[in-house]
């Protein structure tokens, strides 16, 4: 199951796959609503991608990490990926809400399509927790 959630933690938009697919095959579908930043797990990283946010003028804030032949990342690398960590931890606490609160562990059903309906049902129950807390934070 994949997701992307917005600055406050709210889910915008999940995405069901099996478990041989990798996390990357998923990331342009996932931001492709986006237009100002795009922050993620080092797992998204690649020049190709970076190349395409810059074009579109979308900001990156995908973790670096070390590419065959770097010894170390340089500070800026560094400076970066601590500055964004907070940003990147807002998609894990929807995760950390349906996993703890809605004892949502494993797969219920047989099929990709009905786990993904579920999972949508689930990311809706967790958005409506989460909103009107924020509604009383911002007003």
């Amino acid at each position: 199951m994949y997701i992307a959630t917005d600055t406050n933690g709210v889910i915008k938009k999940v995405i069901a796959t099996t478990a041989s697919t990798h996390d990357s095959t998923q990331f342009d579908t996932l931001i492709e609503d986006e237009d100002k930043a795009v922050f993620a797990d080092s797992g998204y990283m690649s020049k190709e991608r970076k190349v395409k946010l810059r074009e579109k003028g979308i900001f990156n804030g995908i973790v670096e990490r070390r590419v065959r032949g770097q010894s170390k990342l340089r500070a800026k690398q560094i400076r970066n990926n601590k500055r964004f960590a907070k940003l990147r931890g807002l998609v894990e606490l929807p995760f950390a809400f349906i996993k703890h609160h809605m004892n949502f562990k494993t797969c219920r059903y047989v099929g990709l399509e009905k786990n993904h309906e579920h999972f949508n049902l689930v990311a809706a129950c967790a958005n409506l927790r989460r909103v009107p807390k924020l509604i009383e934070r911002y007003g």
